[in-house]
């Protein structure tokens, strides 16, 4: 990543993919939390790939690695209920079946395995699929602006340093999503070049770009790190945004493709 001088690491994207095919680009985000980050409460935004009622799932849960405990920020879940009249631990079951979350903390806790003592906001993301469809941004979904007022809230009560992760992965292509072609080196260019023109709008910090780029094709896509991206996005108070890593993984077997990034933003 190199030494990027004072700025400080506030928010960072990693892949919730398998650690066999991302762990190189996990790597990049991590490495670079490493160097300039000084947090030691991560919010951590995971994408839900199952259906909730709610837009986001709170949990009060802990979280077990082989490497010992990442425990959840209780207080911060209090202030944040203190300033939100929504009940978003109405779905919190969904937890129980995710990977997006878990990929995260074994990393932190493997990188940092007793020595850092930090905590975590547990949070699932569900589909903005409604504002896609509609064309309308993601604030237009029920209890999503009052989730973002809440977490404002609940972010300029605390006390401690805050970085934002979210784990995201992006494009899903091929005929195992339900494509009628398999990905080849022309398309896959191309998949390259559209993904990083929606990237550009996450390194702008420019949250409604970056829906609305999605937006644009009806998420043909299906990019399923957006609504942790936006999030991050939307509560994020950072400078600039920077791509680190971009990768493909490509399936012969199943002929198909699936993108992620790692990034990181700067105060």
């Amino acid at each position: 990543t190199g030494k990027r001088g004072p700025q400080e690491l506030v928010g960072a994207v990693a892949p919730h993919i398998d650690y066999p095919r991302g762990g190189f680009c996990y790597a990049w985000a991590h490495k670079a939390i490493q160097e300039f980050c000084a947090a030691d409460l991560f919010i951590i935004l995971g994408t839900a790939h199952t259906p909730m009622n709610k837009p986001f799932a709170l949990t009060r849960k802990d979280f077990q690695t082989p490497w010992g405990p990442v425990r959840t920020d209780q207080k911060f879940l209090n202030d944040f209920q203190g300033h939100c009249d929504l009940d978003f631990f109405e779905d919190e079951i969904v937890h129980r079946g995710e990977h997006s979350i878990e990929l995260q903390v074994v990393f932190q806790r493997a990188c940092w395995p007793q020595e850092k003592n930090f905590k975590s906001v547990p949070i699932l993301c569900g589909s903005f699929h409604e504002a896609i469809m509609n064309n309308a941004s993601p604030f237009s979904v029920p209890g999503v602006r009052e989730f973002m007022e809440g977490m404002r809230a609940a972010m300029a009560k605390s006390t401690k340093k805050i970085c934002l992760l979210a784990s995201a992965d992006l494009a899903h292509v091929g005929r195992r999503f339900g494509d009628p072609d398999a990905p080849n080196r022309l398309s896959l260019q191309s998949l390259a070049e559209e993904d990083l023109r929606l990237l550009a709008k996450a390194e702008q910090l420019d949250a409604e770009g970056f829906h609305a780029s999605i937006c644009r094709d009806k998420d043909r896509r299906r990019i399923c790190g957006l609504p942790p991206i936006f999030t991050l996005l939307s509560l994020i108070r950072a400078r600039e945004g920077k791509i680190l890593k971009y990768e493909q993984s490509l399936d012969e077997i199943s002929q198909s493709a699936v993108t992620f990034t790692s990034m990181a933003f700067f105060a």
